[in-house]
Order: structure tokens, then C-alpha cells, then sequence
């Protein structure tokens, strides 16, 4: 018995799914960072972002770290338009790189932030992880420049992710990591209205 496809649905699908315009279904790797917490107050005059991102590192995450191998994220945030017959208008990206890596001789767990310069060490993993976990009145935009868009009534919002840098890993490592659940470190994008 011949299988027939029927002619329009499954094939327009597939046409999307090879020239890349629609996204193959995936599972959320065990790994994914998440996001639980996310917020921008007003202090003063400007925008600050507080959050609180779980991660979750793989075995194999780990054993890299120990080997020496740094681990790089990025902290996403975008401000956002929302349009009715548009794509939603970008008003602000503003992007925050970090590292922990480990130090053998010192049996110490290192954080920085590769922009500002600030590092800090730790005895332990998870004592470094909670450190990255907590984002506390990072400075995202001057109030002036969003309020006057919210009471023009507006729709406004923010969107956060934090992703894992695979392609700052050691080139032998970066084609598996690419396939690997296990290096899968990156949260999906979280979404939240803006006020005053």
C-alpha cells in the first residue's frame, strides 16, 4: 500500500521545515537554565533589572570546568513594542557576558564579568553558582525614555534569557556540544509587561 501525503498542509511544512523558516520541535534539555524571577523597578531615574535564574550544570559541564575549561553566558535583556501589524519594535538590547572557571593550584571557583573586570572567588561550585544566580538593580535604561511611551498608553514589555556561549568552548568540544543535551545550558526567553 503506497503512503500518499496530503497535498497541502504536510507538504507547505515541510517546505517551511527545509528552507529554515519554521522550528523543528525539541524537548527542553534537564539542563536549561530557568528563570524564575524576573522585574524592572524604577529607582530614581532609571530602569534596574533584578532576577533569579536557576541553572542547572551537567555532569559533563562540570568535568569540563574542572579541566580547566571556562564556561561563558550571556545575560539578554530586550525592551520591547508591541504591534498590532508589525513585528514588535526592539527599543533597547542590552547584553551582559560573564565566565566561571576553575582554578586547580588555588582549588578555587572564579566568576567575572569579562565587560566591567569585577571577579570574585570561591571555595565551592555551588557557592560561585549562587553568585551568578542572583542579578540584583542592574542598570537597563533611563526611565525617561520608556515613560513617556507608557503613558501614551502603549503596550510595553521586556524580555529576558540567559544563554550558555558554546561557541567559547575549546574547538574540540564545540561540535558535540552543539548536538549534546548536556551542554544545552541556555533558559528560553521570559516575558513580562512594563510599568511605571
Amino acid at each position: 500500500m503506497a503512503f500518499t501525503m496530503p497535498c497541502c498542509a504536510n507538504t507547505k511544512a515541510a517546505a517551511l521545515l527545509l528552507i529554515g523558516l519554521a522550528p523543528l520541535p525539541s524537548a527542553a534539555s534537564p539542563y536549561a537554565a530557568e528563570i524564575s524571577q524576573a522585574q524592572l523597578a524604577v529607582q530614581g531615574r532609571s530602569y534596574l533589572l533584578s532576577a533569579q535564574i536557576h541553572y542547572r550544570l551537567s555532569d559533563r559541564a562540570i568535568e569540563a570546568l574542572k579541566n580547566g575549561v571556562p564556561l561563558y553566558w550571556t545575560l539578554h535583556i530586550n525592551l520591547k513594542q508591541r504591534r498590532a501589524w508589525f513585528w514588535d519594535k526592539t527599543l533597547l538590547t542590552r547584553n551582559q557576558a560573564f565566565r566561571i572557571d576553575y582554578h586547580a593550584l588555588l582549588n578555587q571557583y572564579r566568576w567575572a564579568n569579562p565587560q566591567t573586570g569585577q571577579s570574585q572567588s570561591f571555595a565551592t561550585l555551588s557557592a560561585a553558582m549562587e553568585l551568578m544566580s542572583t542579578i540584583h538593580n542592574l542598570p537597563v535604561t533611563d526611565s525617561h525614555l520608556i515613560e513617556p511611551l507608557i503613558d501614551l498608553g502603549e503596550s510595553l514589555y521586556a524580555e529576558l534569557k540567559i544563554s550558555f556561549d558554546g561557541d567559547r568552548l575549546p574547538l574540540p568540544l564545540r561540535p558535540i556540544a552543539a548536538i549534546d543535551p548536556q551542554w544545552a545550558l541556555s533558559s528560553p526567553w521570559t516575558l513580562w509587561p512594563l510599568t511605571k
